[in-house]
C-alpha cells in the first residue's frame, strides 16, 4: 500500500505539477479507494483439496478450539451408523430397472438430500454382482456386472487405497449428519475423510486385491448423482463388501 502511494506521489511533484495537474483529482480517489479496499477486505482460506471456503472469523473459531471426526465417528461406526445402512438400503437391480422406466421418478423414489437446494442426490444400496475387472491403481475400483449377468459394467465400486475427496455418498446419506450441525466446510470435510479412513480400515483392506478378478461380491454403500436423471455412471463408495463362496 506504502510503495503504490509513493509511486502515485511523485506524479504530482511541484516539478511535473503542470503537465499532471488534471489528474490531480484522480490521485485523491485512488487513495481514497486503496484505504478503503485495504480496511474492509475479508480474508478468505480456501482447502484446495475440498475445494470449500471458510470465513477468518469460522477460521479462528476451528483452529481455537479444535476438531476430532473420530469423536463423533469412531464410537458411532458398527452400533448406528453400518447397522442403518444396511437397514435403508434398496436392491441395486430394483433401483436401476425403475430408472430405466421413469429416472426422475426413481430419484425423487430413493435418492436423499439434505435440502430442496441440493443438488446432489444420494442413494443407500445394496446387491450382488460378479467381479469382472479390478483397477489396483491408488484409486482403484471394481468393475461390476450384475445380474443377468452379461460381461459388462453396471456399476463401479471403490477400493481405494484413495478414495477421491469427491466421493463423500456415505456421509452425504446418513440422516444422522447434517452439514448444519457443525461449524463449518472444514469440520464437514474432516467428517467425511474420517469415515473414508474407517472404510478404508475396515473393509478396504480386508479383501485380497490379486484374487478378486472373477468372483462374486455382495455389498453395502452409497452412491450419489448431480444430475437426477442421469444413472450412466453409478460409483458406489461401500460400508460393506463380503466375497461369496463357491
Amino acid at each position: 500500500m506504502k510503495d503504490i502511494i509513493n509511486l502515485l506521489s511523485k506524479l504530482f511533484t511541484k516539478k511535473s505539477y503542470s503537465v499532471h495537474k488534471n489528474l490531480k483529482p484522480i490521485f485523491i480517489i485512488c487513495i481514497i479507494v486503496l484505504f478503503s479496499f485495504t480496511t474492509s477486505c475479508k480474508v478468505k482460506v480456501v482447502n484446495l483439496d475440498d475445494k470449500e471456503v471458510v470465513d477468518e472469523d469460522e477460521i479462528k473459531v476451528y483452529f481455537d478450539e479444535g476438531f476430532d471426526a473420530s469423536l463423533v465417528i469412531d464410537p458411532n461406526w458398527d452400533t448406528k451408523i453400518v447397522p442403518y445402512f444396511i437397514e435403508e438400503a434398496v436392491d441395486i437391480n430394483v433401483l436401476l430397472d425403475e430408472a430405466v422406466i421413469n429416472p426422475l421418478a426413481t430419484t425423487e423414489k430413493y435418492a436423499y438430500t439434505e435440502t430442496e437446494e441440493n443438488t446432489n442426490y444420494n442413494f443407500i444400496v445394496k446387491g450382488t454382482g460378479n467381479i469382472i475387472s479390478v483397477n489396483d491403481v491408488s484409486k482403484g475400483s471394481l468393475n461390476i456386472d450384475l445380474a443377468p449377468y452379461d460381461n459388462k459394467t453396471d456399476v463401479i465400486i471403490v477400493i481405494g487405497p484413495i478414495i477421491s475427496s469427491t466421493l463423500n455418498s456415505i456421509r452425504d446419506s446418513y440422516t444422522s449428519l447434517s452439514y448444519g450441525d457443525f461449524v463449518n466446510q472444514l469440520e464437514w470435510a474432516k467428517i467425511g475423510n474420517r469415515i473414508k479412513d474407517i472404510i478404508k480400515e475396515t473393509v478396504v483392506n480386508n479383501l485380497d486385491i490379486e484374487t478378486l478378478h472373477g468372483n462374486t461380491i455382495s455389498f453395502y454403500g452409497a452412491f450419489t448423482l448431480v444430475k437426477p436423471d442421469d444413472y450412466s455412471e453409478i460409483i458406489i463408495t461401500p460400508i460393506k463388501l463380503e466375497i461369496e463362496e463357491d
